[in-house]
């Protein structure tokens, strides 16, 4: 009787769960985890391009607001010359001197074309944000 209940207790440390079912939690396990690295990659590069886009938009914002600023001070000038222009001193100018301020005028407006502006800014501002690129 003694030998039955160790036979019994030996049998039982020795069974082990099959080879089919270790097999099978394994193709699981490595299912699992390729689905999670696939998932994750996806995420990843959702997040990158809404981060891209979203920095592309403020700085549409800001670039906005820059031009209408810029815009606003053109118009302040223009308003003030044209002020200036009506006061009586400015009128009795001696045309020597206004000549001298007209070619002055020209040489600075082709600087300061705000055109030039324009076009430096749209050749520098839109170019895409990439996150990790180096520059």
């Amino acid at each position: 009787m003694g030998d039955g209940k160790l036979k019994n207790k030996a049998n039982t440390k020795d069974k082990r769960p099959s080879t089919l079912l270790l097999i099978l939690v394994i193709i699981l396990t490595l299912i699992a985890i390729a689905t999670a690295i696939y998932l994750s990659n996806r995420s990843h590069n959702e997040i990158e391009r809404l981060v891209t886009e979203q920095f592309n938009q403020q700085q549409l914002i800001l670039v906005r607001s820059a031009a209408k600023s810029i815009e606003n001070f053109m118009h302040d000038i223009e308003d003030d010359v044209f002020i200036l222009s009506n006061v009586a001193i400015v009128q009795k100018i001696e045309p020597e001197i206004l000549k001298k301020m007209e070619t002055l005028h020209q040489k600075i407006s082709n600087i300061t074309s705000l055109r030039q502006l324009e076009k430096m800014a749209s050749s520098v501002i839109f170019t895409p944000l990439r996150i990790g690129a180096k520059s």
